[in-house]
């Protein structure tokens, strides 16, 4: 009994190795099923000229293994890359390609690309299958090698190229040539480096080597006597990178340094002459009266702090002044300002009347409305004010603030009026702020643009390339200074100088420091100034202490909310509805619209040619 569970034992664990070597060998059984094209004989003749040309016939044997193809393709190198010379390709032009067979088709496709010719043979409607024999031949120039430091001319050739996808078997190269073959060597391997068979008769060179692996070449080197190619050089082709292009080098370095420290300077002169300018023996921010005003000098000294704005002069005005833009907050402060002057109001409608806002911030919905008023008797408008009002009301008296396009056309009517009059009204600059900033940026695109053309044709022509990323640099510089070209008068740094000084009082300012006088409404008098320069919330926390403290405090009557005004209890919701107004402005402002001569190829390692090839 033991012995006969013993046997089952024994036949149980037999059955168990047997399938799991069946297991084990299945893939290895469907992978060589899969693609089992191979070369079982492949036989090469190469000619070599004196001229240094060789004619190249290759006589193989394709086998289709268990499937169906339609022919072999080869592929061959036309240029190779020279590792002590990285300004040139060494070229090996082919020519005169045939392809002939007994037994198959041999329609030939070549293709030229990125260096190497693709010849594909066969016709794609024929299918082919079991072993046929092809010939191939082509002419190839410029593989010797004059004058080696072997002290022979050479031709050392990569016969079979490590591109090879399927195995060659039986691999056997001729090398005839019109002198006497003094040396010969082979090598095969991934890397050129295992030695293989190699004779010599007289003028003729045999090397073989019995299986070539996807991925191993097989490299021939024949030595004939020196001066045998005594009249041919290797073919050498320009090559570019981007070292040759720019021109690494002393000439092209110091030209380039030349550039860009001139035009640095040059912008650096040209910003300073468009400088701020300033009157000269007075205090910042007085403005003198006759002859005083043409004594002018750049802009410097300290800022003194002024308790109230300058006089007759807009806050959007004085926006465009402070950071030579109109941009959508000077807009916006000049439309607050108009309204707590008397020529528009704000009203606000409750969130369930309203229709969506189409995506601008859910705080307009305070703000929504826009009526124009009758202003007091002797008001008077500047003309951005008055293209401004014309604008927003251009369809009525009432407006609804989120309708698509009505602050779009307002902001940019108001801003392009804002530049004319605080150029040419006010004398504030000398040129248009927008008009000096195109100009610059124009310049600087169109030389940046200059300076990427000269890279390709000074660097193309004389290896002087990074001259032209120097003045592409010098442009980019010149738009970048576009910023701060535009300068302003002497008028326009005085005005802009009170400005400032009234910018440091409302950033500083206690409800210790502000008299509330009986009917006069401070708090928005100088809101839409606190607005441009961010100090809202500082400016109202200001009201909203003295009216903790008992003071009555004025209510605003530029705005009409929902519910009544109190600065004890909404203080915090009434900033948001007028701060709202910048945000509506903005978004609708921003909605989306290998070795040459000279070297020796008996120590292996690779000639010229290779390439590979494989069925299809």
């Amino acid at each position: 009994m033991n012995s006969l569970r013993t046997f089952g034992f024994r036949r149980w664990c037999a059955v168990g190795v047997v399938a799991l070597m069946v297991v084990l060998a299945a893939p290895m059984v469907a992978h060589a099923d899969s693609d089992d094209d191979s070369i079982t004989r492949y036989d090469v003749l190469a000619e070599v000229h004196d001229d240094g040309s060789v004619e190249v016939t290759i006589d193989f044997d394709f086998d289709f293994g268990r499937d169906e193809g339609h022919g072999p393709y080869l592929t061959l190198p036309e240029r190779m890359g020279i590792p002590d010379d990285p300004d040139h390709w060494r070229a090996l032009p082919i020519t005169d390609i045939t392809a002939s067979s007994d037994t198959a088709p041999t329609d030939l496709e070549i293709e030229r690309d990125d260096g190497a010719v693709l010849v594909r043979i066969g016709d794609e409607s024929v299918d082919l299958e079991g072993t046929h024999t092809y010939r191939v031949t082509y002419r190839m120039a410029g593989a010797v090698n004059p004058a080696t430091e072997s002290g022979l001319d050479e031709f050392s050739w990569n016969a079979v190229g490590t591109g090879w996808e399927i195995p060659l078997q039986d691999v056997r190269v001729t090398v005839r040539t019109s002198a006497q073959v003094q040396q010969a060597a082979c090598f095969s391997g991934k890397k050129y480096d295992q030695p293989c068979t190699a004779d010599t008769d007289r003028t003729e060179a045999v090397f073989t080597v019995a299986m070539l692996s996807p991925g191993e070449g097989m490299q021939v080197v024949t030595g004939v006597p020196l001066g045998t190619f005594d009249d041919v050089a290797p073919i050498l082709t320009e090559r570019y990178h981007p070292s040759r292009v720019l021109g690494l080098n002393p000439v092209s370095l110091g030209l380039a340094g030349v550039a860009l420290v001139g035009g640095t300077a040059g912008t650096a002169v040209a910003l300073r002459r468009g400088g701020n300018r300033q009157y000269a023996d007075v205090e910042p921010g007085v403005i003198p009266d006759g002859e005083g005003q043409s004594r002018q000098t750049r802009a410097t000294g300290d800022i003194p702090v002024r308790t109230e704005p300058p006089q007759y002069v807009s806050p959007g005005l004085v926006g465009v002044l402070d950071d030579l833009v109109a941009d959508q907050s000077d807009v916006v402060a000049a439309m607050i300002d108009l309204a707590v002057r008397g020529h528009l109001r704000f009203e606000e409608s409750p969130a369930e009347e309203t229709e969506p806002l189409d995506d601008l911030d859910a705080e307009v919905a305070s703000a929504r409305w826009a009526v124009r008023t009758d202003p007091p008797a002797g008001a008077m408008l500047r003309t951005h004010e008055q293209v401004l009002l014309d604008a927003l009301f251009a369809d009525g008296d009432r407006v609804d603030l989120s309708e698509p396009g009505v602050l779009t056309d307002t902001v940019t009517a108001a801003q392009k009026a804002m530049y004319v009059e605080a150029t040419d009204e006010l004398g504030w600059f000398n040129q248009n702020p927008s008009t000096v900033r195109t100009r610059w940026v124009t310049t600087g695109l169109l030389l940046t643009g200059l300076g990427v053309v000269s890279v390709f044709v000074l660097g193309f022509t004389l290896r002087l390339g990074f001259i032209g990323i120097a003045i592409a640099a010098v442009g980019l510089l010149i738009a970048i200074g576009s910023a701060w070209a535009p300068g302003r008068t002497a008028l326009g740094t005085a005005v802009w100088t009170q400005a400032q000084g009234f910018k440091q009082y409302l950033d500083q300012v206690s409800a210790d420091q502000v008299r509330v006088e009986p009917g006069v409404d401070l708090w928005s008098q100088y809101l839409p100034w606190a607005m441009l320069w961010g100090s809202t919330a500082q400016w109202t926390g200001v009201f909203a202490t003295l009216s903790a403290r008992g003071v009555e405090v004025p209510s605003p009557i530029w705005y009409v909310g929902i519910a009544p005004w109190s600065w004890h209890h909404d203080v915090g919701s009434i900033v948001g509805s007028v701060t709202a107004l910048s945000t509506a402005a903005t978004s609708a402002m921003t909605a989306p619209t290998v070795s040459s001569g000279g070297a020796t190829g008996f120590a292996g390692g690779g000639g010229v040619g290779g390439g590979g090839g494989g069925g299809w």
